[in-house]
């Protein structure tokens, strides 16, 4: 298999874990999220605490995150001596995936602990409140990073049938 192929087939890649997860990510933020923020504290203390129906999208998220990211690695790998005309937008996406992998690690997970896993025992109502409050808005940032760096890899997918020259 040629790099041509090699890098079609990784944008595709991309492009696909890039779509899944954004598309996933703004449903549960349409569907998902108001149904334990709508009234809180006491929508969170009551809500997924049935351990047969536990609701918990890590799975999911994780196994199209990686492949999004392991694609856009290889990208890197195979189309690096192309010209940064071609590059900027996978660069821009590769940014992307970076600050919302590492915003996910460093903000959300601590606070899914006390969110989802305490149902925020041992907190105060207004400490739930508050921490529930902030981690929809912080949702709504990384959707927005999340959804600009989709829209960036589309335009790399794009620019990957510019013909160049390589050197």
């Amino acid at each position: 298999m040629n790099d041509q192929r090699i890098l079609h087939l990784l944008l595709w890649v991309s492009v696909l874990g890039w779509g899944i997860v954004f598309g996933g990510l703004l449903l549960e933020t349409a569907w998902v999220v108001p149904l334990w923020s709508g009234a809180l504290p006491g929508s969170l203390t009551s809500w997924n605490i049935n351990p047969q129906h536990v609701f918990d999208p890590t799975s999911f998220y994780w196994i199209f995150t990686s492949s999004t990211v392991l694609a856009m690695v290889g990208i890197w790998i195979v189309d690096w001596k192309t010209p940064w005309r071609r590059r900027k937008w996978l660069t821009a996406a590769s940014s992307c995936a970076v600050a919302a992998i590492l915003f996910t690690f460093i903000y959300f997970l601590p606070r899914n602990v006390w969110l989802f896993q305490r149902h925020g025992s041992g907190l105060t109502a207004e400490q739930i409140t508050m921490l529930g409050n902030h981690w929809v808005v912080a949702n709504w940032f990384r959707l927005t990073i999340i959804g600009m760096g989709f829209f960036c890899a589309l335009y790399g997918f794009r620019n990957s049938s510019q013909p160049y020259a390589r050197s």
